[in-house]
Parts: structure tokens; sequence; C-alpha cells
């Protein structure tokens, strides 16, 4: 019997009684929860089993379920949950201005992915590491969410199967809103990043539980800036246990590539949304242009880019005061950020001002990583 693997009679359990519930007369907020407890069932069970449950995905999401499944490189709940996004979150010009800046500071065309040297740990070794990074952390806060997760059994699943629909992710959380539980799945690579990944869908979990997170009360697109951030802490924790510092390298070299490559794809996906709806871009663009091309997918790569300078910021912060930096990123998980409002982070130490300057010296990092 295999240790690590969700127990698909209970997931099946919970995914009955949650339909069942959908036939009540719930608030929107309520129904909200029971679907996307749904989703997380639907996404654990094809990690145990194939389920096919196409009708049921097209109900939830009127029919735009099946207008995706060309789309295989998403993960089955992100598909999912970014459909049910129908809307972009309050925005205004200034905000607008102010993350396209944020963009042609860091924007850098992507280089292709570094392959990592085996290494071969067992599952038990994984948890060992994780359980130690979050010692080393040595927040009490943190290490008792952390044990929610790890002591519960059939949180964690860790397989080297990979599902339709999970080809390019190394692993998920998913998160149970009716039961308050997160699930957690990583993809066995046999390298570092086995390591690295569980760490970082275990800050997904705790970040859920701190403060689960509505699509209906919260900004759409800061999802991944805790996991970003503790990402750093995650290898620091690894060099210093003497894991191979090249390894370690390539995994910072890899996120920062990314970020500062999701800036160049917003770029040209800017550019190209303006020729699509025929806007001459010959002497540039401003504003208002951008305006009429503005959507979901957009939008939320633009605060992706923003989530990523935050988190270097939070990294910063523990660096200089450890205890002061950590407090003040469990603040953050705690936090709501409303939709009715432009997002402000200054009570973070993280205003725009601020922002754009951390990039500028993140924009130096990207520099330096393209010319090793």
């Amino acid at each position: 019997m295999e240790k690590y693997k969700f127990n698909a009679t209970e997931l099946h359990t919970k995914m009955i009684s949650a339909r069942e519930l959908l036939n009540k007369d719930l608030t929107s907020q309520e129904r909200e929860k029971v679907e996307m407890s749904l989703l997380a069932y639907i996404n654990l069970l094809n990690t145990t089993v194939n389920v096919n449950l196409n009708n049921f995905l097209d109900k939830i999401t009127k029919g735009k379920y099946s207008q995706r499944q060309y789309n295989k490189a998403e993960c089955l709940t992100s598909t999912v949950n970014e459909i049910l996004v129908q809307k972009i979150d309050y925005t205004t010009e200034e905000y607008l201005h102010f993350l396209l800046k944020l963009v042609d500071n860091i924007a850098t065309p992507y280089l292709e992915s570094s392959s990592y040297e085996k290494l071969n740990v067992s599952d038990d070794q994984m948890l060992e590491v994780s359980n130690s990074f979050f010692n080393y952390l040595n927040d009490a806060e943190l290490k008792q969410y952390y044990n929610k997760i790890v002591l519960r059994p059939n949180a964690i699943a860790i397989t080297s199967l990979i599902r339709l629909g999970n080809e390019n992710f190394k692993g998920v959380c998913n998160y149970d809103y009716l039961n308050s539980e997160p699930y957690i799945t990583v993809i066995k690579q046999n390298d570092i990043n086995d390591l690295y990944i569980l760490s970082h869908e275990m800050i997904h979990g705790i970040d859920f539980l701190m403060k689960p997170k509505l699509y209906s009360e919260t900004h759409y697109g800061f999802h991944e800036t805790v996991t970003y951030a503790f990402e750093y802490l995650i290898a620091d924790y690894l060099e210093k246990q003497g894991y191979e510092k090249n390894e370690i390298d390539k995994l910072r070299n890899e996120k920062v590539n990314y970020i500062c490559g999701l800036a160049y794809q917003i770029q040209m996906q800017i550019k190209h949304k303006l020729r699509a709806k025929g806007i001459d871009i010959k002497n540039g663009y401003d504003i208002s242009d951008i305006k009429q091309i503005l959507d979901v997918d957009l939008m939320k790569n633009l605060l992706e880019v923003q989530s990523g300078i935050m988190a270097y910021g939070f990294y910063e912060q523990i660096l200089i005061d450890k205890n002061s930096g950590l407090d003040n990123l469990k603040r953050f998980m705690k936090s709501n950020i409303s939709k009715d409002k432009t997002p402000d982070f200054s009570s973070f130490d993280l205003s725009n001002d601020k922002l754009l300057s951390l990039s500028e010296t993140f924009k130096k990092e990207a520099t330096e990583v393209k010319h090793k």
C-alpha cells in the first residue's frame, strides 16, 4: 500500500455529499465554496483514478469547460478556476500604468530551462526535508499550520503518474473549502525539485488555512505571492543543508527567468491583441489602447508579475529581520485583497514606488542569469 496517496473512497463520499448540497437553498458564498470544493475533489480523484465529469464541469462553468479541452498544458482545476473568473476586478488607469511600468522594467525573453542532475530521494526523505525546513523557520504559527496538513491521513500524494491536464505541473494544492482541508500533490521528478516543490505546495496549503481565498471576495491574481517569497527561503535552506549549489542556483534562476519571461510575454501579448483589434502601434500605444484589449487572462499575468516583485520584497524584509519579515508576510497571508478598490500594499512596506524600485534590482538579477 502506498503511503502518500489520496483516499479515493473518501473523496468520492465527499463529492457525493457536495453534489447533494448544490440542490439546497444556498447563499452565493456557500454555493461558491461547494463548487470550489467539488472542483478540488474532481482534480484529486483525477490524480488517483481517471474520471470523466465533463458534463458536471460544463454545468458549473455554463458550457465553457468543453471549449477549453484543447489546452492540455493547464491543470484541470486551474483551467476551470480561470473560466469562473468572468470579469476583471476594479482597476484604475493609474494602477494599470503602474503594472505596465513593472513589466517594462523587467521584461526579458525566456531562457531555455536548465536540466537538473538526478537526485533520488525517498518519499519519506522528502517529508523529512520539508519538516526540517519549517523547523528551520522557527515560527510556531507556521509550524502549527504545517502540522495540520502533514498529520492528517491521506492529505499528501507523491506520485510519478501524470494525469491528463497536469502534464506541465510538478505539484498542486487543492483546497476543500467545506472541510477546511488542503490536499498536496507532488509529481516526482527525481531531482532537486522534489524537495523544492513539496514545501512550495505546503505553503499554498498554509496560505489557504490562514485565510481561505474566494474569487467573490479577493482580487484574482496574487495567489503565488506567498509561495514565491518562500521559494527564496527554501532555496537558501537547501543550500545550507549541503545540497549542490549549482542545482540550487538553477532553481533560483528559473524563478527569475519565469517572472521576467512572463513580463516579456505580456508585451508580446499586448501587441498581438492590439494588432488583432486593428489598432496601429507603429508609434507606440497608450493606456486607452490597453483598456480596449484588457481581459482576465492579461490582467492575471500583469498581477503575477507584481506578485513576483512583491515576493522579492518580502524576501528582502526577511533577510533584514527574519521575525519581523515573517510576521509581515503572515499578515499578508491573512489579509483580504478587496475586489472593489485598487490593490495597495503600502501597509506591508510594499508601496507602488517601492515595488518599482525593487523591480530595477530584480532586473539586474535577470541580467546576471542571462549572462551566466
